[in-house]
């Protein structure tokens, strides 16, 4: 009985071990993580309020989603290197991590700790309220629900932290049109603004009658309205008028905005603009959009 009782306390203490977080230190350097490919990988933070910044050029192949100082990323597929910033809501910081993704790799936490902090208030991460003017981020993943609750929360605040910040239509519009043309330094984030996994694949038959792909760029989801920027190519030797209205999945549609409404002839300036569509659910996946 002893023995057995000695594995057993070992059996525990090696799970223990097992399921423990890796601890990365934060001393203003970039750090270095590896994510497996099509399982999240989760990220804690010494912060209640965490925004995620994608590069660009990972819209729909990456994605995070954040929750009371967690944050959990996925990738679709396996990419290169590509740097990643957090940022602390309350207090400005941001931490700037190397995320590179492979076909498996360990599901094991990850702990971030802020060896930045002010000696006075340990255990809370130093104040940095200016972050940076050139930021490379173009979605922010921020869904952040502090629930209510314990000795000391706050009522009125607790609800005023766990309501969705929703935004009206022109502010959705202009957040994805500066995804297709604007400096990544210029992009201006938006609060509670998710990426969303999106297959990549091009829609030529949303424009009825004409020669003109359209190509996914990204999607975002914001509350329960889902935003999709599009980039739309002419690829015939006539200029092409662009309407809305005329266009296939309207009938899913909320609101539409094109950046241009027209189209030059293939291979001259203005054979692309851009579409940006707001709508309540997913509508790019239909097949007859893609025959």
């Amino acid at each position: 009985m002893k023995a057995l009782i000695i594995l057993l306390v070992l059996s525990i203490s090696l799970l223990s071990t097992a399921i423990a977080d890796t601890t990365l230190q934060w001393r203003g350097e970039p750090l270095t993580l590896q994510i497996p490919v099509g399982v999240e990988r989760v990220i804690r933070f010494d912060a209640n309020k965490m925004q995620v910044g994608i590069p660009r050029d990972l819209a729909g192949i990456a994605s995070a989603e954040s929750n009371n100082g967690f944050v959990y990323l996925r990738a679709a597929r396996p990419f290169e290197q590509k740097r990643f910033r957090f940022r602390d809501k309350e207090t400005g910081r941001i931490y700037a991590i190397d995320v590179s993704a492979r076909e498996g790799g360990a599901f094991q936490p990850v702990r971030i700790v802020d060896d930045m902090s002010a000696p006075s208030v340990p255990n809370h991460p130093a104040t940095d309220i200016n972050p940076p003017t050139d930021p490379t981020w173009s979605a922010l993943a921020d869904t952040n629900r502090i629930p209510a609750g314990g000795e000391d929360a706050d009522e009125s605040a607790a609800h005023e932290d766990t309501t969705p910040v929703t935004h009206p239509y022109t502010a959705l519009t202009r957040y994805a049109m500066q995804q297709l043309y604007a400096p990544a330094r210029l992009i201006t984030p938006l609060d509670d603004l998710v990426t969303v996994n999106v297959t990549r694949e091009t829609l030529n038959a949303l424009v009825p009658g004409a020669r003109i792909s359209a190509h996914v760029l990204g999607q975002w989801r914001n509350v329960d309205h889902l935003v999709t920027a599009i980039v739309l190519h002419n690829h015939s030797d006539q200029s092409v008028h662009l309407d809305p209205r005329a266009m296939r999945g309207k009938q899913f549609w909320l609101s539409a905005a094109l950046i241009r409404d027209w189209l030059s002839p293939v291979n001259q300036p203005g054979e692309r603009t851009g579409l940006v569509v707001i709508s309540h659910q997913q509508w790019t996946d239909y097949p007859w959009l893609k025959r």
